[in-house]
């Protein structure tokens, strides 16, 4: 059984204080949150929690692995380099080199993490501003009645991971042109074939948009396999820029006499 590191309470008292930062342009005072972490009575279980909900990590390695890099850091900028204040823009950068590290050819679900009424609001909110992409599932009528439900939750999720995993550097914008590209090309190949003698054009789009989201999960970001039906959401985000695919054979004609 390994021992963990000894933990400096000064430099986790810093670690508290950035996680308790926001996006202001703010900065820790390092001489200020030393002197006072040890009066606070700081816990490592505390800030862990911290790094949990912060970073949405899961496994207690990971978190402890994410502690003990920062840790190590924050020792380096106030120890050797004599830095007297942490700015959240810095410590933001090097937490996304951290996470970046642990999930390493990973790409997380940080919308299956939410809790229900968190994903209620989100989808709540997508919904009041009348999408495009929804109506291009009310073209499909009672085929795309049990389609709608999950096409808000598919965009939602895409929407949020593909921010959280853009902001932690795990892909750049020509990786994102290259992966909808890509599932165009899939889109135009299902459709090209999800065809039967006798089907409506309500069910051929149902069937479409039901072959495109599963296929469409094979296809990697950035190398990376994609989490949370990135591929389902991300066909909802390419209809809703309204030039380029829909699933209702005739939707060009539909969608503008709407």
């Amino acid at each position: 059984m390994t021992t963990a590191p000894t933990i400096n309470i000064q430099h986790l008292g810093i670690l508290s204080a950035v996680l308790d930062m926001d996006d202001d342009g703010c900065a820790v005072a390092v001489d200020e949150v030393a002197n006072t972490s040890s009066a606070n009575g700081l816990s490592i279980a505390d800030v862990q929690k911290k790094v949990k909900a912060y970073f949405h990590l899961t496994a207690n390695d990971n978190i402890q692995r994410y502690m003990m890099e920062c840790l190590m850091w924050i020792a380096q900028k106030t120890d050797r380099d004599k830095s007297t204040t942490i700015s959240y823009c810095e410590w933001t950068t090097e937490s996304r080199q951290i996470i970046s590290r642990i999930y390493t050819k990973r790409l997380i679900d940080y919308f299956s993490k939410c809790s229900i009424d968190e994903r209620a609001r989100e989808m709540a909110a997508v919904s009041s501003q009348d999408p495009l992409f929804i109506r291009h599932i009310e073209l499909l009528g009672e085929e795309g009645l049990p389609l709608l439900t999950r096409a808000l939750e598919a965009y939602c999720s895409a929407e949020m991971n593909r921010q959280k995993w853009y902001e932690y550097e795990l892909y750049n914008e020509d990786d994102l042109m290259e992966y909808e590209s890509r599932l165009l090309n899939k889109h135009d190949e299902i459709f090209n074939r999800a065809h039967n003698p006798g089907q409506s054009d309500e069910a051929r789009g149902a069937e479409t948009l039901r072959m495109c989201s599963s296929q469409g999960d094979a296809i990697p970001l950035a190398d990376k396999p994609t989490q949370g039906r990135m591929a389902e959401g991300t066909y909802h985000r390419i209809a809703n820029k309204g030039d380029t695919i829909g699933w209702h054979p005739q939707w060009p004609d539909k969608i503008k006499r709407d």
